[in-house]
C-alpha cells in the first residue's frame, strides 16, 4: 500500500466532522461478513456477491442488487439485521476513534451510517465510544449512499453548511456520497486498496488526527 496522502500542504478547516461508522470508527467487518454469508446461504445465493458490494450500502439496497426477481427484500433485510445484531464478537475500534470523538465538541460532529439506530447504539456502547447528538441512519433518508442525502441531512441537523463539513469514510459508496454532497472527504484506508485511494487524501486510521478550534471557532485538523 502506498504511503498515506494528507492535506498537509494547505490548512484544513471545517465547521463540523461527519463520520461513517463501519470501517471508519468501528471495525464490524467480521460480523457483517458472517451475517451476509449466513443470509446468502439461506437464500441459495453465492455469498461472494453480497460480500463484494455490501460495504457502505444499506441492507435493502444490497439485497435488491443481488436477489432474484420476486425476492422479499424486506424479509431478507430483517434477517440480515437479525443476524448482525446477534453477536458482538469481532467488533473492534478503529485505532484512535474514541480519542478523536472525545476531543470534539458534541455539537460539531455526527455519525452518518447505512446501519440502523438500535444496532449503532449497541455497538457504540460496546466499544465505550461517545454517542453523537446527531445520528443519521438508514431510516432517515429515502436514498442511501452513494446518494448524498445522508450527508446533507447531517449537516442540516448540525446547523452547518454541508460544504464546510469534512467527511471521514472508508467505502467507495460513502466516499461518493460525501463528494456528491460537496464535502471534503478523508478516506480511512482499512477497506480500500491503492486504486481507490489514488488521487485522494487518506489516513490508515484515526490515531494521528488532531483537532484544534481556531479564533474563528472553526475546527482545524492536523495529521
Amino acid at each position: 500500500m502506498t504511503p498515506p496522502s494528507l492535506p498537509t500542504a494547505r490548512p484544513l478547516r471545517a465547521g463540523a466532522l461527519l463520520f461513517d461508522l463501519d470501517g471508519t470508527l468501528s471495525d464490524s467487518s467480521a460480523i457483517y461478513d458472517w451475517a451476509w454469508t449466513e443470509w446468502s446461504q439461506e437464500a441459495g445465493l453465492d455469498p461472494a456477491k453480497a460480500l463484494a458490494i455490501h460495504h457502505g450500502r444499506r441492507i435493502p439496497e444490497t439485497i435488491a442488487l443481488i436477489a432474484p426477481a420476486g425476492y422479499d427484500v424486506l424479509a431478507g433485510s430483517a434477517r440480515v439485521l437479525e443476524l448482525a445484531s446477534s453477536r458482538v464478537d469481532g467488533l473492534r475500534e478503529i485505532p484512535g476513534a474514541t480519542a478523536l470523538l472525545q476531543s470534539l465538541p458534541r455539537e460539531r460532529w455526527a455519525i452518518v451510517t447505512s446501519s440502523y439506530p438500535d444496532l449503532v447504539r449497541r455497538w457504540l456502547r460496546r466499544l465505550a465510544m461517545p454517542e453523537p447528538v446527531v445520528l443519521v441512519t438508514a431510516l432517515d433518508v429515502e436514498r442511501g449512499k452513494p446518494a448524498p442525502d445522508c450527508y446533507r441531512l447531517a449537516a442540516k441537523r448540525l446547523n452547518r453548511n454541508v460544504g464546510d463539513c469534512v467527511v471521514f469514510e472508508d467505502a467507495p459508496a460513502g466516499i461518493a456520497a460525501g463528494e456528491a454532497a460537496g464535502c471534503q472527504v478523508i478516506a480511512v484506508a482499512k477497506m480500500l486498496g491503492d486504486e481507490a485511494l489514488a488521487g485522494r487524501d487518506w489516513v490508515r486510521d484515526l490515531r494521528n488526527v488532531r483537532i484544534e478550534i481556531d479564533a474563528q471557532s472553526e475546527l482545524r485538523l492536523s495529521f
